[in-house]
């Protein structure tokens, strides 16, 4: 009698089959937020070709850009296995904009119920009257949308002024009728909500940021400016945060830094206060950022400033548990340094155990790095100091006359680390036989092997 047994009796082969859903689905999860970072924060260039096709499946494509796959794990997750499949599709279309609303694919349900149900985001940026149309007619397949991001400009083309008239048909104007109150419905729903404006709008523009969002369920707004949404002469915001006032997140993102010099005593900000607010961020131009934050936000947490380290000074703000200070380099005076001082004030004002992260333009050198982190140290304040663009040592100057505007050290400190790293990573490969991972770090190296060869001539 044999004593090795029946495959039968061994029971199923295990596999990813066999494993719980709840684990595939955290390996999900892991994936659609590293491809999140790869398309929306990482400076790395990912290709548009996909991977196995023109690129035949390497590492770069002809342009020199990361394969196709990088950004898109989840996507490469839905074709393992049927497991994977049903658990990534939720995941495969987390934003839809208003173009896609009036593909036909999506108006007559050709997509499955399980990609919409994953879909958050509803981006009205490049709206018409037809996708507009479309898009409220979308909403009742989308039960998920929390997000929705809209261009106030365009916006008011489509819809007319909240004051005055647009000429349309008797149909058209009912279906538009319809289509805003499909919005109104889904309003409650709406946690988040994005805007970009044109210049100054008129106060009377707020009508629209109801039509999308509730004032009691709105709880972070954005809002994107060519100019100053902020500046003394501006009704626009203060009418916006007087109706929405249970906001715990607010960012203003100005292309121009406002002052903020007795901005809270005006008129329009004067009785403004946002006591849910946690987390603010502003482009300023003077240090009286802080007393305008300490008075909008009196429970702030989160403290995210972009201004020159020259004007920095912290007020009292008691609350606050983390400061988020972006360094604006002014290039017009020249030099590659950070000064010191101004920031070290700043930091003896602020609370005790508070997070302070610093971030630096590229390849700007800091003064005295170490003396800062002795003053932090010394007031239980955790240091992080990071570079706004990681990969700014590996780039060309801006000019090829002035080559200034990078701190050598840096640049060297930098290209040594990323070299040892790859000893690293191929010793790695080696060691566990992973001959795909040698093949792509021998793709990388390639312009490197190239500049020795050419040194040898």
């Amino acid at each position: 009698m044999s004593s090795a047994a029946p495959d039968s009796a061994l029971g199923p082969r295990a596999g990813l089959e066999s494993l719980p859903d709840e684990l595939l689905s955290h390996v999900v999860s892991r994936v659609r937020r590293q491809d999140e970072l790869a398309r929306l924060n990482s400076p790395i260039r990912v290709s548009s070709k996909l991977a196995g096709r023109e690129n035949s499946g390497g590492v770069l494509d002809d342009n020199g850009k990361l394969s196709w796959w990088y950004a898109h794990g989840v996507h490469a997750l839905s074709l393992v296995s049927r497991k994977f499949r049903r658990l990534a599709l939720p995941s495969l279309c987390t934003i839809l904009t208003s173009k896609q609303c009036g593909h036909a694919f999506l108006e007559f349900g050709g997509l499955p119920q399980a990609i919409l149900d994953g879909v958050k985001i509803l981006d009205l940026r490049t709206v018409s009257l037809s996708t507009f149309l479309a898009s409220a007619r979308s909403l009742a397949n989308l039960p998920k949308i929390r997000f929705i991001h809209i261009a106030l400009e365009r916006l008011t083309k489509v819809l007319g002024s909240p004051n005055g008239t647009r000429v349309l048909t008797n149909e058209n104007k009912t279906r538009l009728d319809f289509a805003q109150s499909a919005f109104r419905r889904k309003a409650p729903a709406v946690s988040q909500l994005a805007v970009e404006l044109e210049g100054d709008p008129d106060g009377d523009a707020v009508e629209y940021f109801e039509l999308f969002a509730d004032p009691t369920a709105l709880r972070e707004l954005g809002v994107d400016s060519p100019t100053r949404s902020c500046c003394p002469d501006s009704t626009f915001l203060p009418r916006v945060l007087k109706k929405f006032d249970c906001l715990t997140m607010l960012v203003v993102r100005d292309a121009a830094p406002c002052s903020f010099q007795a901005l809270a005593a005006t008129i329009p900000w004067r009785h403004i206060q946002l006591p849910s607010l946690r987390y603010l961020e502003l482009h300023a131009s003077s240090s009286a950022v802080l007393e305008f934050a300490a008075q909008l936000a009196p429970a702030l947490k989160t403290l995210h400033i972009k201004m020159t380290a020259n004007l920095l000074q912290f007020a009292d703000v008691p609350s606050l548990s983390t400061v988020r200070l972006e360094i604006v380099h002014n290039r017009l005076h020249g030099g590659t340094d950070v000064a010191l001082g101004p920031v070290l004030t700043a930091i003896a004002s602020l609370p005790r155990s508070t997070t302070f992260n610093l971030v630096l333009p590229r390849c700007i050198a800091f003064l005295d790095l170490a003396e800062l982190k002795q003053a932090c140290s010394a007031r239980d304040i955790r240091l992080g100091v990071t570079d706004k663009d990681v990969l700014a040592p590996f780039s060309p100057p801006a000019s090829r006359d002035s080559p200034g505007c990078f701190d050598p050290q840096r640049q060297a400190d930098a290209v040594t680390s990323a070299l040892e790293w790859a000893m690293e990573r191929v010793n790695r490969a080696k060691e566990v036989g992973d001959t795909a991972g040698v093949q792509e770090m021998a793709e990388l190296a390639r312009r490197i092997e190239e500049r020795r060869y050419l040194e040898t001539l």
